[in-house]
């Protein structure tokens, strides 16, 4: 009997399929072969570019090297010479790579006093020889890098510590229980003002005579944002004491809170000095301002605040040989709290824009950013800083000069390690290569 057409049967009427795998076999063969060429010339690109990398980055160094060098030995044409050599560095560091073709390269290179400041950048084309299959001839690639260096060493650094009443909120949550037991047994000479709440983890500070929550905290030993601080300022003044043998960093003092009676926002606690090891003496006076008022009562001017030091900073030497670099470190939780010039009571999370001007005098802002330890019990918190805290981190990142000049404390007792972390950087940063 005749097999049905369409049908091949075997021994043992069994149907063979053979055939079938065979045609799946090639159909899918296509895409895989293309894939596994692609993976390969794309491996290929990738070394390419690792080498041509190398030969940037070094190429970045050699031009501020050799600019320096020049500009040191009084050749006029030093930038060019540096250029020039930038140029050379790569075309000899990027070794011969076959079926490369180098596109151009471009290094710029600027001098402001004793700082300079190269970047090189590159594009290049890689030859494929197996992706061919799939339409790919050649794969682009390129990349930048970027050098400074300083000859000039001389190094401002200025902190700008918020002593608003919001830095005397007890430093852990055990000294936040400790502090709310505290005022809760607390019996004033006189009334509590209209801002301060019984049974508070606030350390206010409102009398002149030492009658207040902030004179309990520290009678108490209870541990405050605000003496963290104190002690974090301590530290960097003595490690910074260590690391300047040669005398080249000047240090400034200052806090920001509420209008003196001269309506001064910005209080200077140790003016730019080269006698740093002096300052360890004013750091005791880094104290919450007194807030007296009976309701109503912001207290934290970061605007008017940044508005001041740009004006005090103005008087500085803005460029030549002997200007120095210039860093500010912020201190503070990001929360502003001020009368709007229609006189109404605003609060908010920093904004950027009160940062731009200082930057533009070519200061480095570095930013600390210091929690706070939720309060859920506390009628302020959960009405005015809660709402906002998922602008502050954003905001506060805005400001800092660079994403690696945004620092947090994880806790309050971290603002001691990552002050010494934002001086370290500053120490490294005279010479340093990005990419």
């Amino acid at each position: 009997m005749a097999a049905p057409v369409g049908s091949r049967l075997g021994l043992g009427g069994r149907i063979r399929r053979g055939g079938n795998v065979l045609l799946l076999v090639a159909l899918t063969a296509v895409p895989l072969t293309g894939m596994v060429a692609l993976a390969i010339d794309f491996g290929l690109a990738s070394n390419a570019k690792a080498k041509l990398d190398l030969a940037a980055d070094s190429s970045a160094l050699l031009a501020t090297t050799a600019a320096s060098n020049a500009w040191k030995a009084g050749d006029a044409d030093a930038v060019p010479k540096g250029i020039a050599a930038a140029q050379a560095r790569f075309q000899s560091q990027r070794g011969y790579q076959p079926g490369v073709a180098l596109g151009p390269v471009n290094v710029a290179l600027t001098r402001n006093g004793g700082l300079f400041n190269a970047s090189v950048s590159y594009t290049a084309q890689v030859a494929t020889t197996f992706a061919r299959v799939l339409g790919f001839t050649e794969l682009p690639i390129g990349g930048n890098s970027s050098s400074s260096l300083s000859l000039n060493p001389y190094v401002d650094i200025q902190i700008l510590m918020d002593v608003s009443s919001s830095m005397t909120v007890a430093a852990t949550p055990d000294d936040i229980a400790r502090m709310t037991a505290l005022t809760n047994n607390f019996h004033p000479q006189g009334p509590l003002p209209g801002n301060v709440e019984p049974g508070c983890a606030f350390a206010c500070h409102w009398s002149t005579t030492n009658e207040d929550y902030y004179q309990l905290a520290i009678d108490n030993n209870v541990q405050l944002r605000i003496t963290v601080l104190q002690q974090a300022v301590t530290g960097l003044i003595n490690t910074l004491i260590g690391q300047d043998a040669a005398n080249g960093f000047r240090l400034g003092l200052y806090t920001f809170s509420q209008p003196d009676a001269a309506k001064n926002v910005l209080h200077t606690i140790n003016p730019l000095s080269y006698d740093i090891a002096s300052e360890t003496q004013s750091v005791s006076t880094i104290i919450p301002d007194i807030n007296d008022c009976s309701s109503n009562c912001p207290d934290t001017y970061f605007s008017a605040a940044m508005t001041d030091l740009t004006a005090l900073d103005q008087a500085q030497p803005q460029g030549g040989d002997q200007a120095p670099q210039r860093f500010l470190f912020v201190v503070s939780d990001g929360v502003y709290d001020q009368y709007a010039s229609n006189g109404a009571r605003q609060i908010g999370a920093f904004n950027p824009a009160d940062c731009a001007a200082i930057k533009a005098l070519g200061v480095n802002i570095l930013v600390l950013y210091t929690p706070y330890t939720p309060l859920p019990t506390n009628s302020f918190y959960v009405d005015n800083v809660q709402p906002i805290s998922p602008q502050i981190v954003p905001n506060l990142q805005a400001c800092a000069s660079s994403p690696n000049f945004f620092f947090t404390a994880s806790d309050a007792n971290d603002i001691k390690t990552q002050m010494q972390n934002m001086l370290q950087l500053v120490v490294r940063s005279t010479s340093h290569l990005t990419n």
